[in-house]
């Protein structure tokens, strides 16, 4: 190799780089976030539904996005906090609809809930909300974002550095 196109290939070392690292970024993502990211979950008793809906979008050159399209992502990410059941109470909206059909839909004066294995009525409750598993915070804590990009940056400096060889 003569100097001139040593030159030209030092000079595209780093676009050749950045094209290796955007040729495998969702490889090494699932490797260095995904799976661990699931194999936290699992170790913590999620549900496998919401675990399974879990994947790497591509979002651009040189982006990523973690993504989940289970309906009840949002709450259970980030949880909700304390709220009031009430009755919806026969109401007279439905007192010109046939029976069946406000048996059906014109709720109750009285709620029933199954809890600790008996069935329970009150005209109020309470339930407490819930923290969230916080799962994408959790990752972070854990390093699996900072493993992933070590293993990019790593990959690629081989990448090169067996290129230079060449």
């Amino acid at each position: 190799m003569d100097f001139h196109t040593a030159m030209l290939r030092l000079q595209s070392a780093p676009t050749r780089a950045l094209d290796w690292i955007e040729q495998h970024k969702i490889d090494y993502a699932i490797k260095y976030i995904l799976d661990p990211m699931r194999d936290l979950q699992t170790s913590r008793g999620h549900a496998q539904s919401v675990i399974d809906r879990w994947q790497v979008a591509n979002t651009g050159y040189l982006q990523l996005e973690l993504v989940n399209d289970h309906k009840y992502i949002d709450l259970l990410e980030y949880g909700w906090g304390d709220y009031d059941v009430y009755p919806k109470g026969k109401g007279s909206q439905f007192d010109n609809m046939s029976d069946e059909f406000r048996d059906q839909y014109a709720g109750a004066d009285v709620l029933r809930f199954h809890w600790k294995g008996k069935w329970h009525f009150a005209m109020h409750t309470h339930p407490r909300g819930f923290k969230g598993y916080h799962i994408v915070n959790s990752a972070e804590n854990f390093g699996f974002f900072e493993r992933f990009l070590n293993a990019l940056i790593d990959g690629a400096n081989k990448w090169l550095q067996e290129a230079r060889l060449r």
